[in-house]
């Protein structure tokens, strides 16, 4: 659980996001060691990684290119729901920052939407040239 001071409000990651890198592994049937190399780092960091939530931008990217599965979409959730609770509890807010609030997350979504559609061009790229390979 993370505590914002500036908003009073507590982050907790209810999807066990290191548990769901794990169960990705076992749908791709893909060893701990083959993913450890696709995401260069070594084994023992994999095992660390199945027992966290909280990652760096550049892992996470790495981690669903090789697991071809949108990890930021799960913190995106999170930031989501807590933004909505902060509207709902009669925050005192006026309605140029609320609108600035929505703007911001439309942007972030925007953010994330695009670099879904990298991940999904470079999956496509991936997926082509080892067809021609084939």
């Amino acid at each position: 659980m993370y505590e914002c001071e500036i908003l009073k409000c507590e982050y907790n990651m209810t999807t066990e996001v290191g548990n769901l890198i794990k169960q990705l592994l076992k749908e791709n049937n893909m060893s701990v060691v083959a993913f450890a190399a696709a995401i260069d780092t070594t084994r023992e960091n994999v095992y660390a990684i199945f027992k966290r939530n909280s990652f760096d931008s550049d892992l996470l990217w790495r981690m669903s290119i090789v697991l071809n599965h949108n990890l930021f979409t799960y913190y995106d959730n999170s930031l989501e729901q807590e933004l909505m609770k902060l509207n709902h509890n009669g925050s005192s807010h006026s309605k140029e920052a609320n609108v600035r609030q929505e703007l911001d997350w439309v942007i972030a979504e925007n953010t994330n939407l695009k670099r879904e559609n990298e991940l999904l061009r470079e999956l496509n790229e991936l997926l082509k040239s080892t067809h021609k390979k084939a």
